[in-house]
């Protein structure tokens, strides 16, 4: 019986590690939309307006990484919330993700490559 017990504990130990390992995830396109299928997900542009203005992925909302204003956008929002971030190129996603992190978010993820990947992949964008 305690041998059992130890191996369900173990199980257990190792379920809740790979979940954590999910956490700050690159996604690639096809995974990125599907996240963005999750009702409470928050999807942000990282990119200055004027570039988001221009094309972005719909339902994204603008918040310009280079400004410092995620943390403001983001105060008050409940920490295991999924929050999907993207940028140009992913450089920017990549930087915004791991404050993300650090602050306590829970399930924060990025674009792998960006909105370029995403249109490489014919994903749908808003332009205006």
């Amino acid at each position: 019986m305690k041998h059992v017990f130890l191996i369900i504990l173990s199980v257990l130990a190792l379920a809740i590690q790979v979940r954590a390992q999910d956490n700050g995830a690159s996604l690639d396109a096809d995974a990125f939309q599907a996240a963005m299928m999750k009702q409470e997900a928050v999807v942000i542009d990282l990119r200055p307006w004027e570039i988001y203005a221009d094309e972005h992925i719909e339902g994204a909302v603008d918040v310009d990484w280079e400004g410092g204003n995620l943390m403001k956008y983001l105060a008050g929002t409940d920490k295991d919330r999924t929050i999907l971030l993207y940028c140009g190129s992913g450089y920017r996603s990549g930087q915004a993700k791991e404050s993300l992190i650090k602050e306590g978010y829970t399930h924060v993820y990025d674009l792998k490559g960006g909105i370029e990947t995403w249109e490489e992949a014919e994903k749908p964008v808003v332009k205006q």
